[in-house]
């Protein structure tokens, strides 16, 4: 038995797949109207082509893609495992790959919507809101005593030697632990002694009498 167009075989009863309607006149979505009056599937476009009006342009692709043709990954999502993950910054939102930021601007990396694991520099904590080790001020953009400033990052003074405590180079020391001095806090102060042949130690000469200064 032969149908009209648009109504399913063999009673023709029911529209046929890909129509639509009270009288199976509209086409379903995920398929478009062909210049002929039938019905055609948007994967001809591609098969992750959801939604289309025509057989050259997509409307809507498949969660993770886009582009005319959805060939590309969607903002936020993988390229490398062909855009069925979610790329660094992102998280998985119950199927939708969702920004780091929605927990807060200062996030970028995150595995759910509560906890960040890698925070803007100088920031820390599960929501980014505390300053790091080495940061202080409002804007957690200012180094903490005994840190330098080397582009945006802190670093410690010790670098330059254990002893240091203040520095704003990672080449000279402002400021040495008691009984040190000299720009890499290299030599006793005036008042301390060497007292091993190993790694510097400077203790203090009242230690040999409270006379000795």
């Amino acid at each position: 038995m032969l149908c009209v167009l648009g109504y399913a075989t063999p009673n023709c009863g029911s529209c046929a797949v890909g129509y639509t309607g009270a009288n199976c006149e509209l086409c379903d979505t995920g398929f478009y109207l062909e210049v002929n009056g039938t019905c055609a599937p948007c994967t001809v476009i591609s098969p992750n082509c959801h939604v289309c009006s025509n057989n050259t342009i997509c409307a809507t692709c498949a969660t993770g893609f886009t582009g005319n043709d959805c060939s590309s990954c969607a903002i936020g999502y993988n390229s490398t495992t062909v855009c069925t993950t979610c790329a660094l910054g992102y998280f998985n939102n119950s199927v939708i790959c969702t920004s780091c930021t929605s927990i807060n601007i200062l996030c970028n990396e995150c595995s759910n919507g509560n906890t960040c694991l890698t925070c803007a520099i100088g920031f820390t904590g599960a929501t980014c809101g505390q300053c790091a080790v080495g940061y202080q001020n409002a804007n957690c953009s200012d180094c903490q005593n005994g840190y330098y400033l080397l582009g945006e990052t802190c670093n410690l003074c010790t670098i330059i030697s254990n002893e240091c405590t203040g520095c704003s180079n990672s080449s000279i020391c402002e400021t040495c632990a008691t009984g040190y001095t000299g720009n890499t806090c290299e030599t006793c102060s005036l008042g301390y002694y060497i007292s091993s042949n190993g790694p510097l130690v400077c203790n203090p000469c009242s230690g040999i009498s409270n006379l000795c200064n």
